[in-house]
């Protein structure tokens, strides 16, 4: 089985998409706001944040709802993804401003879409089966 690496031009890469992400999902909804005195800067940060949390926190919580994922026809992801979009909210309290439950619900599915068309647009998901020969 081969090694992986860390690919280092696609984390950043992903810092500002993940960044332009978030700036979509704000200027689409209008329950949700971000007050940043240097805004460009306010969205690369919040970018790496929403990066992270989908590495790491992302898979745990969708291992941890795998039943429920699997009886709900896959609906939990709308829910794993509205948790995301309120941890990042949590981790900004003075940034993101989000308002109720419905906010939180559209601006976690629509930053999970928005991300996931834009992960694939750019080809930044590896493949499943590497087509490849090995050397």
């Amino acid at each position: 089985m081969p090694r992986r690496t860390f690919n280092v031009r696609v984390a950043l890469v992903r810092i500002p998409l993940n960044g332009l992400a978030v700036a979509l999902t704000v200027a689409v909804l209008p329950k949700v706001d971000v007050t940043a005195n240097r805004a460009v800067i306010g969205y690369l940060v919040v970018g790496a944040v929403f990066g992270v949390l989908n590495a790491f926190v992302k898979p745990v919580l969708q291992y941890l709802a795998l039943p429920l994922l699997l009886e709900s026809f896959g609906l939990v992801v709308i829910l794993v993804d509205m948790l995301i979009f309120w941890l990042l909210d949590l981790f900004f309290p003075h940034s993101i401003h989000v308002q109720g439950f419905w906010g939180y619900l559209t601006g976690g599915v629509l930053l999970g879409l928005i991300s996931f068309a834009l992960d694939n647009l750019l080809g930044l998901t590896p493949p499943i089966v590497n087509d490849r020969p090995a050397r």
